[in-house]
């Protein structure tokens, strides 16, 4: 017989039947009583009480000493079709990377000792009834899904949190899941977070991707796009650090010498050189002991190299892949935004943005999409609040700075703004 884990009275083994009690022992888990809050422990069983209205009921778990099992006839309230109506209700949540294109995905467990019933001829549990109510499909997509405007994530640091909301109030808050800053990366290049809903699964136990797609095959998961509302990175994981030179960063440096040589008649030395790979690793001591024109020399090759992946291959701009420099003063970003424009005249960094105006006008809007955006601190928060606040229609703005080069200041000044934990990668010197 089924639910071995389960006290159940004969009233309600006999009202729902097998089919429903090997659904509800694969997706009741028995962590918290329902009535005290309580550990419901590792030793006995605890007591399943169904209580219905109509052509819905809902199962939940309880000590034998707070709840006896049992069929509760018209005793269902409305609110209490909700899971979070249950203040005791354990929800687990974790963050995965999905084939195909190591998709990132945050897989959710909303009810580990509430489940929903539905009678339809016999009945059957129906946990993620209220999830496709809310627009979250039932099958893997062969495209991307649209974001869900019920949904909205947000990133801060090695967190991750996930609202689900309805008619202006939240019906769901996961709230604080570990993310791994590759994944919390991907989803900032993609703008959108997929969410996962399934009670198949205990997401705090090690399980096959496989198996998570075999559900997914045959509608065991709720899925959606959760619109990226707010993402911040945590200062150790901005830093940049050293790894091997690839040929592309070689060529881009070779690029940016050879335009800078006939533009300006500028001969890069190896010094100069020398500090753009060490300024690439996170290294800054070389630089320091350059001024002038051998200095922005080094910060354009490292803008080339960077601005790489500025754009797609229609020439698009890119989420979170624009290079910011971030000038002292105003008279300084003149003189890099400057030397930057007529560098790159030869075709080889691509645009080149000087912040100043309105961010919300034509101009001040077209310069912060360039590969390259130079500003004084001051502008560059500016522009970040406006486009934080501006909605949906500037999230790309919002989203489109890779690395901040902060020339002349100090590290630990540079990190305490507010604007600055949006980027993945931040040097300061």
């Amino acid at each position: 017989m089924a639910t071995p884990r389960m006290r159940i009275d004969p009233v309600t083994r006999e009202r729902l039947g097998p089919r429903a009690l090997a659904e509800l022992d694969v997706n009741l888990r028995p962590v918290d009583c329902q009535t005290c809050g309580r550990p419901l422990g590792r030793w006995g069983k605890p007591a399943l009480e169904v209580r219905s209205e109509d052509v819905f009921a809902a199962a939940s778990l309880h000590h034998p000493r707070c709840r006896q099992p049992g069929w509760v006839e018209d005793g269902l309230q409305v609110a209490e079709l909700q899971v979070s109506g249950r203040p005791h209700v354990t929800w687990r949540a974790g963050c995965f990377r999905l084939p195909p294109g190591e998709l990132p995905l945050f897989l959710v467990n909303p009810s580990y000792e509430y489940a929903l019933l539905r009678d339809d001829g016999g009945w059957r549990v129906a946990n993620l009834e209220p999830f496709v109510r809310l627009g979250f499909e039932l099958e893997f997509p062969s495209r991307p899904l649209p974001p869900l405007p019920a949904l909205s994530a947000s990133i801060d640091g090695d967190r991750v949190s996930v609202d689900v909301r309805h008619e202006g109030a939240v019906m769901h808050a996961w709230r604080d899941v570990p993310i791994e800053h590759e994944i919390a990366r991907v989803t900032h290049d993609w703008g959108s977070l997929m969410v996962g809903v399934t009670t198949l699964f205990d997401v705090s136990r090690a399980f096959l991707v496989e198996r998570l797609m075999d559900l997914m095959a045959v509608g065991g998961v709720a899925l959606a796009q959760a619109p990226l509302v707010s993402v911040s990175y945590a200062p150790q994981e901005q830093k940049l650090k050293p790894r091997k030179h690839s040929d592309q960063q070689v060529e881009a440096f070779s690029l940016a010498a050879e335009a800078m040589r006939r533009v300006f008649d500028l001969e890069v030395g190896d010094k100069q050189v020398a500090a753009g790979f060490a300024l690439s690793d996170g290294r800054t001591m070389l630089i320091r002991h350059l001024a002038g024109r051998d200095r922005i020399a080094v910060l354009y090759m490292l803008s080339v190299y960077y601005a790489l992946w500025s754009r797609d291959k229609d020439d698009e701009p890119n989420r979170a892949s624009g290079v910011h420099l971030i000038a002292p003063d105003a008279a300084s970003a003149d003189e890099l935004a400057g030397f930057f424009s007529a560098a790159a005249e030869t075709g080889v960094l691509g645009s080149v943005g000087r912040l100043g105006a309105s961010p919300l006008s034509a101009e001040g809007s077209a310069a912060y999409l360039s590969d390259a955006v130079i500003g004084t601190a001051e502008e560059f928060a500016a522009a970040f609040s406006a486009y934080r606040d501006a909605g949906d229609d500037w999230s790309l703005h919002a989203s489109r700075g890779y690395i901040a080069i902060a020339i002349d200041a100090s590290e630990a000044d540079i990190t305490r703004a507010d604007f600055i934990r949006h980027y993945p990668k931040v040097v300061a010197f």
